[in-house]
């Protein structure tokens, strides 16, 4: 039948039923394709809101953490502090 059409002048017309399934087949493809495009449009869309929770979630557990190295710092710097302060008075009471 290929070839039969092929054979046949370009004037003549097909039959308008062939015409429609075509067309009606070719609407299935583009549902298809409309359709995996949606799905696929939703499953980057919830990629990125994940994406997004993991960034907030990352930034949280750093905004954390800095304030536990703040603490430390503070804290060792109140130490080094009191060590000096018990230094000079060993010294002090030494020379006493």
């Amino acid at each position: 039948m290929r070839q039969q059409r092929l054979k046949e002048p370009a004037s003549q017309t097909r039959p308008l039923e062939e015409v429609e399934r075509e067309q009606q087949a070719l609407e299935a493809k583009l549902q298809q394709l409309l359709n995996d495009f949606r799905t696929k449009k939703t499953q980057l869309e919830q990629a990125q809101n994940l994406a997004q929770k993991a960034q907030a979630d990352l930034g949280q557990e750093i905004a954390q953490e800095k304030a536990k190295q703040e603490q430390l710092e503070a804290i060792e710097k109140e130490l080094k502090e009191r060590i000096e302060e018990g230094k000079v008075l060993n010294e002090q009471e030494q020379e006493a």
